[in-house]
Parts: C-alpha cells; structure tokens; sequence
C-alpha cells in the first residue's frame, strides 16, 4: 500500500513502504550480482559439475520435480541435462531475465518443462516472502494444495541474501540477528518445499580468497586442511560454517523434526572469475515421510 503525505502548498509526496523498498534493494543488488557474472558459463565449469553430481545423487527414480532457489544466471546448472532428468524444472530467482536469457541459451529444448518464478524474496523478510510463497501459489491457481517438490536445492544463494540483508541493520549486533535470522527462513523454505520423502541440498560459500588469501593457492585435495583452520579463527561467513548450518537445521523450531539424514560433502573450491575463489559445501537432508504443521 501507498503512503501519501500531504505537504504546505498542496504538493503531495508518495512514499513507497518500507517492504517496497527492502524488495527494490534486494532485487537491485541480485540484478548487480547477476550482471556481473552473465559471461561467466566456462569459468564455472567445475563448480557446475559438482552441483549437477549433487543432484544426481539425490534426484528420486523418474526425476519428478526440482527446485533451484537462487538460479540467476544458471552458469552452475546444466539445464539440458535436468530437462532430461525431470519431469518439471522450477527455478527461483528476483532476477526474471537472467534465468530467461539462461534458458534460451541452454534449453531452448528442453524449455517446456521450466518454469521462472521470480519477485520470489528467499530471505523471508518482504510481503512476497519465501514463507509465504506457496500459500499465494495455491491462491492463484484456486487449489488448496501447497507446491512440493522432490528435490529442492539453494545454489550459492544464502550467503548473498544474507550479506545484503544485514546491510539493512542498524549496527553489527542487529546485523549479525539479522543474518541468522534470514539463513534459518531460508532453511526453513527449503523444509517446506520439500515433499515427504524427498530431499533438500543446501549448496553455500563458506569463505572467499577476500578474507582467506590462502585460498587462492590452495590445491582442490587441500580443502579439508584449509577448511579447519577457517572455522576455528572464524575466518568464515557469518553463520555460514558447515557445524553453524547443520545446528541451525537440527535446532530451529520450524525445522526440527521435518527432516532427517543430514550429510555433508567434502568442500570444494569454486572460481567465480578471475580475482574470486570461494571454499564451497554442500549439505543435504531427507524430508521425513510424516506430514507435519506448518509454523510460517
């Protein structure tokens, strides 16, 4: 809704609310983000390879449907291949035009079976939010059954959402809870995605050679070596470690008890572009088989 304030002389001024303006924001720094990867498929190449492998590895018999929060550019999906894999292909991002160029580029195809869903907000704090997607996606197909999916996967996307969301706090103490707080929304998003039986894979960045130098040099067998050192100086992303995650999974009340299985893989590294080389992880988990309470 509108603000209107009515100003000496008769000028009215319109003030857009504040969920307005968070969702400008977070949309203007995604579309940034975006941009400034676009070209960026080949240097992908091994992070890509090690997202698809995940997926494989965690897709049902027969595929059904998947989930991609935070698909952008999709230079770390090989659609063709999910075309070729799943029934249906959804993928989630504020950056609409990104994810269409993507599809156009990859899978032109296999484009039938993809859906874009994008003014989507994953951090869960805007009126469109993560929490209450599915709510409004039943409302506007006149169903009451809420969209589930076989495999749901965040890729690389939580540390962004987090990162641009704490800029929007008052000081560190605020931005750190503010932090936190989007993480366990957006974990709690992938819970209820999810259908019973099916399986959830948090893929995140857990340091960059921004903060870490010797990231740069490391070799690929290195990265457990590296890992330890990061997590205990906590040269890591806020609330971003492999034991931060997997407690906050166990731990929060909107989660504990949907899932089960929780496994990590060994970290990876993932060269965004020439000057940025992130330490990667991912965690995957099963959604138990019970229908439980929804607490968004």
């Amino acid at each position: 809704m509108l603000e209107w304030d009515q100003r000496p002389g008769g000028e009215t001024k319109v003030t857009l609310p504040s969920s307005v303006l968070k969702m400008r924001f977070l949309q203007e720094r995604q579309l940034a983000h975006n941009q400034s990867t676009r070209h960026n498929w080949e240097s992908f190449k091994g992070h890509r390879e090690r997202i698809m492998n995940l997926i494989q590895r965690s897709q049902k018999v027969g595929g059904g449907k998947i989930a991609v929060l935070g698909a952008g550019n999709c230079n770390d999906l090989d659609l063709k291949e999910l075309a070729s894999s799943f029934q249906e292909i959804h993928l989630f991002d504020l950056d609409r035009e990104s994810m269409a160029d993507a599809v156009a580029r990859q899978c032109a195809r296999g484009a039938s079976k993809i859906q874009l869903h994008d003014e989507v907000d994953l951090s869960g704090r805007t009126r469109r939010t993560a929490s209450s997607w599915p709510e409004q996606e039943s409302e506007e197909k006149g169903t009451n059954e809420k969209p589930e999916f076989d495999l749901v996967i965040s890729t690389c996307v939580l540390s962004q959402i987090m990162e641009t969301v704490g800029r929007l706090s008052l000081d560190d103490l605020a931005e750190r809870e503010l932090m936190l707080q989007v993480r366990d929304r957006h974990l709690g998003l992938m819970s209820e995605l999810v259908a019973p039986g099916g399986a959830g894979v948090v893929v995140t960045d857990m340091s960059s050679s921004g903060c870490a130098p010797d990231l740069s040099e490391c070799p690929e067998a290195n990265t457990l070596d590296l890992m330890r050192p990061l997590i205990r100086t906590g040269s890591c992303f806020t609330g971003l470690s492999p034991g931060s995650v997997s407690r906050a999974l166990e731990q929060t009340a909107t989660i504990a008890g949907r899932i089960k299985d929780p496994e990590l893989t060994r970290p990876w590294l993932w060269q965004l572009d020439e000057a940025r080389r992130f330490l990667v992880y991912a965690l995957s988990f099963t959604k138990s088989g019970d229908q439980l309470g929804h607490d968004f």
